[in-house]
């Protein structure tokens, strides 16, 4: 068998094993101070809960589609629509599989107890002196950066062992302060033994892995720096503005119908002395409509309409010499509080408030009545509570009057071409209904079957209960079970019906049976009751 064997000078020497180094010791080390801060069995949680902060550096290029692919198969992560899914039948990933780039990306950018930046910034060597876990991240970073631009395969003997310590030092610390024996063994390694060409190629390779990497990376970020000054003149990323001006457009076209109600000039009014609305109702009060409706008026005149989907959106999109109105619904959930997105918003306030002192940024919000009433929803400090301005479209000072009603019909009924298909006297019959009824109008007018039934859809629309009810059985089974119990005991609620000290062998078996169904607790409910 044929034996490699190269003649190596002491500054190449010093360089490989400087490789080997950053090769062989530092990914298992960071990985132990990685599972140390994020817990493997948390991981998946605190990537969902992120989510929104590692797809904008995906966006931005700082995590490859590679690392991406990783992070999408880790066992019980969520990602939405847009992001390709992973094929059925791919291998589950950990954070064993994540190289150092990834793992320095994620504990930079996701808030964690103790790390902040060095004080020369991520990006450069720290001074020796600061040993903050932040500065022990950089230099990880720094000197694998550096061992992927070099391009002579040698080191002088005092570079050497200076970058020797402070790379060791960043490996102690991240190792849980103790020294792995692996970086002894390295220093001392016989690299002129004759299986030394075995080993340099091997090392060669993976160096070529990891300059080709950060080659891609810096070809996309050049990409980026094309865009700056597109983009600093307060315009966004191209596909997400193609992506908002096809909405928009859907939005007009949704529009066209509308008709301009007290509660909509009332919008009007606020938007003129306010920067933010929140608009309440119950399913189908017509919510999003009038916040769209609001925002192509301010459109005109002059502001850039963004709908957003999350709080760090308003962070990300917001450009101070634009004027801008935001546009989110469901604000903090459809059919439940979403504790997260509440969370983010309380944790942000401070930084949104901010942004809403200049009367050129604008925001209009939609939430279900039922979760703005929410004690955990009131009991919140968030820019709503402080400084939002509530219309509730199911107040009587806001509901639809029974000219409105008739006036959103016949606007529905022109847009439809059905004007001439509805008497009067039908018309009025559509307009005793109070359940719903923008959104029923809609429902109606566009599909054929439903407009059959005339005013009886109005009446008993129960296509649309049913469809509701079934969301809420998935989606929010508290409620739902609420609403069973309702019905079931006539609207008569008592604590006594979940006792586990109940004497009636009945009304236990109903009250198991409803949390069975429910799949609910009977301290839970018992709790919801109460």
């Amino acid at each position: 068998m044929a034996v490699s064997t190269l003649r190596l000078s002491v500054e190449e020497k010093n360089y490989w094993k400087f490789c080997m180094l950053n090769i062989r010791v530092v990914p298992d080390a960071l990985r132990n101070y990685f599972d140390g801060l994020i817990q493997p069995s948390s991981l998946a949680t605190t990537i969902n809960r992120y989510s929104t902060t590692i797809l904008n550096l995906v966006t931005w290029k700082v995590i490859n589609a590679a690392q991406l692919n990783i992070l999408q198969r880790i066992p019980g992560t969520i990602w939405p629509a847009k992001i390709s899914p992973v094929p059925i039948g791919s291998t589950d990933t950990s954070s064993a599989h994540f190289d150092v780039t990834l793992m320095v990306c994620l504990l930079r950018n996701i808030p964690l107890p103790g790390i902040f930046p060095p004080v020369t910034g991520w990006d450069n060597l720290p001074h020796p002196h600061d040993l903050s876990p932040g500065a022990y991240l950089a230099t990880i970073k720094y000197y694998r950066n550096e061992i992927a631009h070099s391009t002579e395969n040698n080191l002088h003997t005092v570079d050497f062992q200076n970058k020797w310590k402070a790379l060791s030092e960043a490996i102690k610390f991240v190792y849980g302060g103790n020294s792995p024996i692996d970086i002894t063994d390295i220093l001392h390694c016989d690299l002129d033994g004759s299986h030394n060409g075995d080993i340099v190629a091997a090392l060669s390779t993976e160096i070529d892995e990891i300059k080709n990497d950060l080659k891609q990376t810096e070809l996309q970020l050049e990409n980026i720096r094309g865009d700056f000054h597109y983009y600093k003149d307060g315009n966004l990323p191209k596909n997400i503005s193609d992506n908002i001006n096809d909405l928009i457009n859907v939005w007009r076209k949704d529009d066209e119908p509308y008709f301009v109600t007290r509660a909509t000039k009332q919008v009007y009014d606020i938007l003129e002395s306010e920067n933010i609305v929140m608009v309440i109702g119950h399913s189908g009060s017509g919510k999003s409509a009038v916040a769209r409706n609001a925002a192509l008026k301010y459109h005109s005149k002059g502001y850039d309409v963004v709908p957003v989907e999350s709080v760090y959106n308003i962070l990300d999109y917001r450009c101070k010499d634009k004027k801008q109105i935001f546009v989110i619904d469901d604000v903090v959930g459809k059919y439940s509080i979403n504790g997260t997105c509440l969370y983010q918003w309380e944790r942000l306030d401070s930084k949104l408030q901010t942004l809403f002192v200049d009367h050129n940024a604008k925001l209009i919000c939609t939430l279900r009545k039922v979760l703005a009433t929410d004690p955990k929803f009131r009991q919140t400090n968030t820019l709503f509570s402080e400084n939002a301005y509530i219309i509730d479209l199911d107040n009587e000072d806001n509901c639809l009057l029974s000219e409105e009603k008739m006036s959103v019909l016949k606007n529905h009924l022109t847009c439809t071409g059905r004007q001439n298909d509805l008497s009067y006297e039908e018309c009025k019959e559509c307009c005793k209904a109070n359940f719903a009824f923008p959104l029923l109008c809609h429902v109606f007018t566009t599909s054929g079957e439903l407009f059959k039934r005339k005013s009886s859809f109005f009446r008993k629309p129960l296509c649309y209960v049913n469809g509701e009810i079934a969301k809420l059985h998935k989606r929010n089974k508290v409620v739902y079970c609420s609403l069973v119990i309702c019905m079931i005991y006539s609207g008569k609620l008592s604590t006594d019906i979940f006792s586990v000290s109940d004497n009636s062998r009945e009304e236990r078996n109903i009250s198991g049976r409803i949390l069975g169904m429910c799949r609910l607790l009977r301290c839970v409910v018992y709790l919801i009751v109460s």
